[in-house]
């Protein structure tokens, strides 16, 4: 799951890839994310969102195999 998550996040865009990573990885909050990258907190949670949406298709593959092998 690790390698797939990883291959997944390699995948997003750039800006997608490193509000993803400031914000899960290193814990940071959107309004930090925010200062550091010079753009609003509003245009962070929206990165993050369709961050997050892209992931989701992306491993829906592992979810379903992950949620058979748990009925």
């Amino acid at each position: 799951m690790v390698q797939d998550l990883e291959a997944a996040v390699a995948k997003l865009s750039a800006e997608f890839r490193e509000v993803f990573s400031l914000r899960v990885w290193h814990g940071l909050k959107h309004m930090e994310i925010a200062a550091i990258q010079g753009i609003s907190p509003s245009l962070v949670r929206w990165r993050f969102f369709r961050a997050r949406k892209q992931l989701r298709s992306q491993l829906s593959r592992w979810f379903k195999t992950y949620e058979k092998g748990h009925d």
